[in-house]
């Protein structure tokens, strides 16, 4: 019974893992596995616990930041912030008329097509243009300038 456990915490931790990409369901995954070896020798299931706690606890406060700082994760004010993304600066072409909010319309970035909108005048279809930010699924765009 012991054994199921420690398979489904390691199936289960991983996926979290997987879903959240935030470096925690990975070395509780860890724990677990170094737990699932102990209990292969018919250890208590106290002792399974506890190797599990510490292996976990240690690996994650020793192992995270230098993962976190390895794998380039984002820091929370990135997401927040529309000028940080890595679409801005980027340059286009403007598909259909490229208004306001209210009058949205289509740029080509990078082959791809996206909604957009500009603070300025309007953008008739050709006009090369500059992404500023970038919210939700929207490209806030200006003229590009030679």
């Amino acid at each position: 019974m012991d054994l199921i456990f420690w398979i489904l915490l390691i199936v289960v931790s991983g996926a979290i893992e997987l879903h959240t990409n935030a470096l925690v369901g990975g070395f509780v995954a860890l724990g677990s596995l170094v737990a699932f070896v102990v209990a292969l020798s018919h250890v208590p299931f106290v002792a399974q616990a506890g190797v599990w706690l510490v292996v976990t606890v240690v690996s994650t406060v020793a192992l995270r930041p230098f993962a976190l700082s390895k794998f380039g994760s984002r820091q929370p004010g990135d997401l927040l912030n529309p000028t940080t993304s890595p679409m801005a600066g980027l340059t286009g072409a403007v598909q259909e008329r490229v208004g306001d909010e209210l009058h949205p319309g289509r740029v080509v970035v990078r082959g791809e097509i996206w909604r957009a909108v500009t603070e300025g005048d309007a953008l008739d279809p050709g006009t090369a243009v500059v992404v500023e930010m970038v919210r939700g699924t929207t490209l806030w765009v200006r003229a590009a300038t030679n």
